[in-house]
């Protein structure tokens, strides 16, 4: 894409990491015997034409012994219970979205890490960044992430992680339910009475977000899938996501790191809204590196 395009973005993007201490500049030297990581901007222009720039670490391939890189996501059973409790108990379906997730951990990395500039920082030469916080691309940022929220949502909050599932929060008030939280990553979709929690308003400050929005108002977008209400039915689509699969599947497969690929998307879909993927992702899990290659 033509740089100038997202020139504005990016700098915004820098403003914001530098202004939450993600990073020091230092002299090149300092990195000397550790790994010197590469940075690029991936650039999205969204849905209602806005702009946006997100610094990405080319670091998801590191090793990870020994790397804070345990996170979970919302598991799919308690995607759908969260789903029919709202429906069940007439609850308000909500969705939200926590701006600059990893940036906003609170817990700094556990390793050194040295990372050359994009020249959109105009760093001079022999300088490079020591980074501090977790960033989009680093194995470890995940967890970073979790751990904050779920802190805040459990000690300043009060609600409770449940046992089957981490990212699955449950806050009572008396001994009613009042309010049930999934958290996937920086996405977060929640049940709750029609009043107005107080301290869930109170988490929003502590993590700035894009907004709430409701089910019953709006399209809401939640790990790929898209969830909509109409009065006491909730529908989920996965349309682009699945759109995406048959643009990739109409192509010809050349490699079997893209035949895993392929496969990977589509038991994804199976398990959220197409229940009659799941016989042809198991035929496709009976292929191996050498059998692909014989067939193709």
């Amino acid at each position: 894409m033509d740089r100038e395009l997202f020139k504005e973005s990016k700098q915004e993007e820098i403003n914001t990491l530098e202004g939450l201490g993600c990073f020091h500049i230092v002299y090149k030297v300092q990195s000397e015997g550790l790994r010197l990581y590469r940075a690029r901007f991936v650039d999205k222009i969204k849905n209602d034409g806005t702009k946006r720039s997100r610094l990405v670490v080319a670091a998801v391939r590191d090793d990870q012994h020994g790397l804070f890189t345990a996170a979970t996501g919302l598991r799919r059973l308690s995607l759908r219970i969260l789903l029919a409790i709202a429906v069940s108990f007439k609850f308000d379906l909500c969705a939200g979205d926590v701006t600059k997730a990893f940036a906003m951990s609170k817990t700094p990395l556990r390793r050194n890490v040295y990372m050359r500039a994009p020249v959109e920082f105009g760093l001079p030469k022999g300088k490079v960044l020591n980074v501090i916080k977790p960033l989009y691309g680093m194995p470890e940022s995940p967890m970073h992430s979790y751990h904050t929220y779920s802190n805040q949502i459990i000690e300043n909050v009060g609600m409770k992680a449940t046992v089957m599932d981490p990212c699955l929060f449950v806050g009572h008030q008396a001994e009613n339910v009042q309010v049930i939280l999934g958290l996937q990553v920086d996405d977060t979709l929640f049940v709750r009475t029609a009043e107005l929690l107080r301290h869930e308003e109170e988490t929003s400050e502590e993590f700035p977000n894009k907004g709430r929005k409701s089910a019953s108002d709006s399209l809401l977008m939640f790990n790929g899938v898209e969830l909509s209400r109409d009065d006491d039915v909730i529908f989920m689509r996965q349309g682009e996501y699945i759109r995406e699969c048959r643009k990739i599947g109409a192509r010809e497969v050349l490699s079997f790191k893209e035949f895993r690929s392929i496969r990977a998307k589509l038991a994804y879909a199976s398990f959220s809204t197409v229940p009659t993927l799941p016989v042809f992702v198991a035929k496709m899990a009976q292929f191996t590196g050498e059998s692909f290659f014989k067939n193709t």
